[in-house]
């Protein structure tokens, strides 16, 4: 049977969800401790009245196509947005639009989001990675001296970066977007959390794209909504290959119920950055820690080659992290992310019961 099948399919793992402990306390998918619910329902019953889930078009669409232009900004219009069934799905249109041979690779810095090399090899392309510097700034020369390859289609820079969670020099961006020859992509999934966009780069050129999502800053990781913003005629290449009704007209309605209500997320937002701030502040006060500064609502630290140990008893106690010591640079490095304030507390007091007996 595989006989049918794309060769290189042989050689590719399945897409699957992420591997992780299931604890009462889920600190490690960089999920918004809020459920979005709680705070839309009113609106998203009204909106649902309206909505008839057994046709395939809905007004909803124009809608959140128009509170979308509202909440962005910079001049963007419906002809420079796609949305659909999260980030995810945006990166796996564009890089099935740009996949032209078998040879044709993406760039990415290293470590950077799992998923660019996933999607992309799900769709017949390679991707190519230029290790972070110790300081997890990146080097500017090299990382454009690999686009110059005619079989390097897109490169991809994440801003602010998971899984280190820095932002990365906005002058070296600039550089990159001005001296490559192909398109490049800037993820900016915790653009609330770190307040920098490349956004008005985007309205000036036909080269750069930018994607967003509502799973971190709009506590919907469930949802699956995200989009992307570009020039119109990026746009309209990467459309042609979206399936026609790519998102759910009930997903339309809970994202465009989310839109209407987006002060009160973004005080969210808010709340969790004086969270992670806390957090950062006590752990770092902890013996035997290295910890990283970061501009999203997660931290990545270490307590060196005890980490394992750490994360093991953390389970036991209920409270899931993430192991991302893949990468050499944050070998034995563990990531939490911000919860309530009850969430925080019970980590940090589990932590600091560990740290005295361990050492």
């Amino acid at each position: 049977m595989d006989y049918y099948f794309r060769k290189d399919l042989k050689n590719i793992d399945h897409t699957v969800s992420i591997d992780v402990p299931r604890c009462d306390n889920m600190l490690c998918l960089n999920e918004s401790p809020y459920d979005p619910y709680q705070i839309v329902h009113d609106e998203f019953h009204q909106i649902m009245k309206r909505v008839s889930l057994n046709r395939y078009f809905s007004e909803v669409t124009g809608e959140i196509q128009e509170e979308l232009i509202k909440y962005v900004g910079h001049g963007v219009d419906s002809h420079n947005m796609i949305f659909g069934n999260g980030a995810d799905e945006m990166l796996y249109y564009l890089f099935t639009s740009l996949r032209d041979s078998p040879e044709d690779y993406i760039l990415s810095l290293s470590p950077s989001y799992f998923d660019y090399k996933s999607y992309s090899r799900a769709v017949g392309m390679n991707v190519k990675f230029l290790n972070l510097n110790p300081d997890f700034d990146f080097d500017l020369k090299k990382y454009i001296t690999l686009t110059r390859n005619k079989h390097c289609r897109l490169a991809v820079l994440c801003n602010p970066n998971n899984p280190t969670g820095n932002l990365l020099n906005y002058e070296k961006i600039l550089e990159v977007i001005n001296r490559v020859e192909i398109p490049v992509l800037i993820d900016e999934t915790y653009y609330e959390f770190s307040k920098v966009t490349l956004l008005d780069e985007v309205m000036k050129r036909d080269d750069l794209l930018v994607i967003r999502s509502f799973s971190k800053a709009f506590s919907a990781a469930g949802l699956r909504f995200g989009y992307m913003l570009g020039n119109e005629k990026l746009i309209s290449e990467i459309a042609k290959v979206k399936t026609a009704f790519n998102s759910s007209i009930l997903v339309q309605a809970f994202a465009l119920a989310i839109l209407k209500n987006k002060e009160t997320f973004l005080k969210k937002v808010e709340e969790i950055s004086k969270s992670r701030d806390e957090i950062y502040a006590k752990l770092n006060l902890l013996p035997h820690v290295k910890i990283f500064p970061t501009a999203t609502n997660f931290i990545p630290f270490s307590f060196g080659r005890r980490s394992d140990e750490l994360f093991n008893f953390l389970i036991e106690k209920d409270i899931a992290l993430r192991q991302i010591g893949a990468h050499p640079l944050l070998k034995n490095f563990l990531r939490v992310t911000a919860g309530t304030k009850q969430q925080n507390q019970y980590f940090f007091n589990q932590v600091k019961k560990w740290v005295s007996a361990a050492f």
